[in-house]
C-alpha cells in the first residue's frame, strides 16, 4: 500500500504544536500548519521567505512619482501660466503633486502585488482544514505512506495531539 494518506493532527496547546512542528521539520516532513492567531515562534521556526510586494510597491511608488512630476510639469508648460512672477516650470509646487501620485501608485500597485502573490481568489478547499483552527485549535496536515502516518501519529500524540482528522 504505496498510496498516499491524509491526517491532520488537532492540538489545544500552543507550545505542544511548536514542539511537534519541530520534529516535523527535523524529519524533513512537508506539512500544512493552521493556526487562530499569529505567533511569532511559528513564524521564526518555519523561516518564510521574504515577499516579493515590497518590490511592487516600490515599483509603483517610482512610476507615480515621475507620473506626478510629469503631469505637472506636462500642465504647466502647455498652458504657461505665470504666477506671481515665478517660473512655469517650478518644481518646489510640483512635491505635493508628485507625493500624492507616489502614494496613490504605490497603494495601487500594492494591491496588485498582493492578488497577484497571494493567488486570490482561491475557489478550492484546504486540505485538512477544519473550522476549530479558526477558534482554539491548532492542527498540522500531514501527507504520506500508511507506515510513516502510523509512526507519525504514534509521535504526534506524545507532544500532545488531541484529535486526528483523515482525508
Amino acid at each position: 500500500m504505496n498510496q498516499n494518506n491524509k491526517i491532520t493532527a488537532a492540538f489545544d496547546n500552543l507550545y505542544e504544536f511548536l514542539n511537534a512542528v519541530k520534529y516535523l521539520k527535523s524529519q524533513n516532513k512537508k506539512f500544512i500548519i493552521y493556526t487562530p492567531i499569529p505567533s511569532h515562534e511559528i513564524e521564526e521556526l518555519l523561516t518564510l521567505k521574504k515577499s516579493k510586494v515590497a518590490w511592487f510597491t516600490l515599483i509603483g511608488a517610482i512610476l507615480g512619482l515621475i507620473t506626478g512630476f510629469g503631469l505637472a510639469i506636462y500642465t504647466s508648460a502647455q498652458w504657461n501660466l505665470i504666477l506671481g512672477g515665478k517660473p512655469p516650470i517650478s518644481l518646489i509646487p510640483f512635491v505635493v503633486i508628485g507625493f500624492e501620485f507616489t502614494i496613490l501608485f504605490g497603494a495601487i500597485s500594492t494591491l496588485i502585488g498582493l492578488i497577484y502573490f497571494g493567488k486570490f481568489p482561491k475557489y478550492k478547499k484546504f486540505d485538512g482544514y477544519k473550522s476549530d483552527f479558526t477558534v482554539d485549535k491548532f492542527g498540522v496536515f500531514i501527507e504520506g505512506s500508511e507506515n510513516e502516518i502510523n509512526n507519525l501519529k504514534d509521535k504526534l500524540i506524545s507532544f500532545g495531539a488531541k484529535e486526528f482528522f483523515y482525508d
